[in-house]
This record gives structure tokens, C-alpha cells and sequence, in this order.
């Protein structure tokens, strides 16, 4: 927001312009657009938002030079944006230790390094030297990332996506059918695409299963073990950043056989 007040107080330079109708235009086309908030869509505003930014610091570093006494509004929001990179790097040094699940080597690194940055920051920018501290907050922020994109984005995906469980499953699916029983149907069918498909409620289950005997059921466990004709073909369990549990099944529905 920072940048993008600075941006609209030199909208009469053609390159603040430019870039205000590139990020912002862009992000609210998108959000119109999209039906669902993904991170991919946003992809193409980074560059926008990163030139924004450096130069809204641009512009920050010459007020500061051409005023005598700055007042402390001016230097609001870099000294904000510092303390929460150094509270930032605190926290994820203490992360690993609440929560086991979080590699404790990438994250304290990163944490340490970036809270160092910030420290290094608060101190150049004390002394006057601005362009030496937002090199040193670029820094701080990328170990920042680093840590996060690395280790937190992938695992989260994985955990709701469950794409290791769509990648077995649908060979062994072969050209069946096969039932969706209350599981994610957007990120089911992105990966089903080529698999004919039918999502069902649990209560309608039994009615679908009786037409449908010794067919194919994606579901979670805990949803299957309610049903004892569902036998597993392949279950897989994914684990999220924080340690909480999601499961994903493939099931062959074999209905009861009459007793001799």
C-alpha cells in the first residue's frame, strides 16, 4: 500500500503510471476473473509490485535527501517494514520448536540470518545511509522467502492438492469409473480430467453403489471406514507444515455376499 500511495502521488510520471496500471490493474482483473484465489494468477504482478516498490524507495530516499528535518511520517513505514523482518526472523527461529514438523535447519538459518539483516538495517538507517539499508531488507526478505517458498508452499500443496495420491491412482484407474464421495472436487477433477468421473453425497452413496457394484470410490479414510463394502486399494496420508493430518483412498466397493 506504501508503494502504491507513492506510485499514485507521481501517476504524472509515465513510468509510475505504468506500473500502477500494471500491478494494480492487473490484481483487481484478476480477482474479477478468477472464480477461485490461487497464487499462480498473481505470477505475472510480481515484477510489477517489485519495480513499484523500489521505486516508492526511490522516491523515500529523496524526500529524505532534499528535507532538513524529515519528519518521522516520512520514515513511518521502512522503520515498520524493518521491525517486522527482525520480528519475522524471531519467529521463524522459534517455529521448529513448537511445531516438529517444520525442518528446524532451514528455518532457524534463515531466521537468524534475516533478524542479523534487520539489526544490520536499523543500524545503517540510524546513520543516514538508505540505500545501504534497503539493500540490507532485500536480503533479510529473501531468506525470509527462502525459508517459507521452500519448505512451507510445497509441503501446504501437497497437503491439499494430495497430487502424490492422483498421480498413483489414476493408473490404477485405468479406464473405469469412479465415484467421488465428498471429497475436494476442484483439485480431484484437475487431476481426474482424463478419468470418467461422479461426485456423490454420503447419502445418495448407497443408492449409487447398489447400481453400480464393484466400482471404483475416491474418498477420505475416516469417510470410508463408515461404509464396510468399501475395500482399499491405495490410501495415502499427507502431513501439512504444522503438523495437521489429511488422507486420500482408492477403494473397490464389493458389495456383501449372500451367506451360504
Amino acid at each position: 500500500p506504501w508503494a502504491v500511495s507513492a506510485g499514485f502521488q507521481e501517476r504524472k510520471d509515465h513510468r509510475f503510471s505504468m506500473l500502477l496500471w500494471w500491478a494494480v490493474g492487473g490484481l483487481v482483473f484478476f480477482s474479477l476473473a478468477s472464480s477461485t484465489k490461487r497464487s499462480y494468477y498473481l505470477l505475472p504482478l510480481y515484477p510489477a509490485f517489485a519495480l513499484l516498490i523500489a521505486a516508492a524507495w526511490t522516491r523515500f530516499v529523496s524526500l529524505l535527501r532534499n528535507s532538513k528535518a524529515p519528519s518521522v511520517r516520512i520514515k513511518l513505514v521502512p522503520l515498520f517494514t524493518m521491525a517486522l523482518m527482525g520480528l519475522l526472523g524471531l519467529v521463524f527461529v522459534a517455529l521448529p520448536f513448537f511445531f516438529p514438523h517444520i525442518p528446524k535447519a532451514a528455518f532457524v538459518t534463515c531466521g537468524v540470518i534475516t533478524t542479523l539483516f534487520s539489526s544490520g538495517a536499523f543500524f545503517t538507517a540510524r546513520q543516514g545511509n538508505w540505500p545501504r539499508t534497503m539493500v540490507l531488507m532485500v536480503l533479510g526478505a529473501a531468506f525470509i522467502h527462502m525459508a517459507y517458498f521452500g519448505h512451507f508452499v510445497p509441503v501446504a500443496n501437497t497437503f491439499h492438492s494430495g497430487k502424490p495420491f492422483f498421480t498413483e491412482a489414476v493408473p490404477l484407474i485405468g479406464e473405469e469409473k469412479v465415484t467421488l464421495l465428498e471429497v475436494h472436487l476442484a483439485l480431484s477433477t484437475f487431476y481426474l480430467h482424463e478419468v470418467e468421473w461422479k461426485y456423490t453425497k454420503k447419502v445418495n452413496f448407497p443408492q449409487i453403489m447398489a447400481s453400480n457394484p464393484g466400482s471404483l470410490v475416491i474418498a477420505r479414510p475416516e469417510m470410508a471406514a463408515e461404509f464396510p463394502d468399501l475395500v482399499p486399494v491405495l490410501e495415502r496420508e499427507f502431513t501439512e507444515p504444522f503438523g495437521k493430518k489429511r488422507g486420500l483412498g482408492l477403494y473397490r466397493h464389493r458389495p456383501p455376499q449372500p451367506s451360504s
